[in-house]
């Protein structure tokens, strides 16, 4: 029996981020500073409800959340 590996995801980091069409370029741009490839980001038709980021590393990965689970909507925690 042949078995594949996967590559060990020791921890990620979430972010929790005002899904905001504003917001959600301003990651692309923070993410083009880090050198990191947003081209296909940057066609992607933004949603507040499901636009959700992965940026992977190695042994870990980095999401950027529109929402959480099991949390109120971000606008209530949060009013400007």
């Amino acid at each position: 029996m042949m078995t594949t590996s996967k590559p060990e995801i020791d921890a990620d980091l979430d972010f929790w981020y005002k899904p905001t069409d504003e917001n959600f370029q301003r990651l692309i741009l923070a993410l083009d500073e880090l050198k990191i490839d947003t081209s296909g980001l940057k066609e992607l038709v933004f949603d507040p409800k499901k636009t959700f980021l992965r940026v992977p590393h190695e042994g870990f990965h980095t999401d950027f959340l529109p929402e959480m689970k099991g949390l109120a909507p971000f606008q209530r925690f949060f009013i400007h």
